[in-house]
């Protein structure tokens, strides 16, 4: 994400930050419990706005696709204590980093 992804972020957030200030700044001018009634019937309103829309029909059968994918993938290898390192081990390392050969 970079360009204009960032920046509408960027802006999205500068945006909500302000209104958050605007809202704080409203305290002074109406009552405080008619501020929190009114914040939580934005937010339970945008947030049943968004669940009644038409994208978000097939999100819980993704979402259990995505689940059963999960639990049917494969487990990684696990590190186990592994055997010590040998001189070879060190040579082949130098081999790649020729800057710890220096110190022999």
């Amino acid at each position: 994400m970079r360009g204009r992804v960032f920046s509408a972020n960027f802006v999205i957030r500068d945006v909500c930050l302000l209104l958050g200030m605007a809202g704080a700044g409203l305290a002074d001018v109406f009552d405080i419990r008619t501020l929190i009634v009114v914040s939580s019937g934005v937010l339970v309103g945008a947030a049943s706005w968004r669940s009644s829309c038409p994208a978000s029909a097939g999100l819980p059968r993704k979402w259990r696709r995505s689940l059963r994918l999960l639990a049917s993938a494969p487990t990684a290898p696990r590190i186990g204590a592994g055997r010590p390192a040998t001189m070879l081990d060190f040579d082949r390392l130098m081999a790649l980093l020729p800057e710890l050969g220096r110190w022999r």
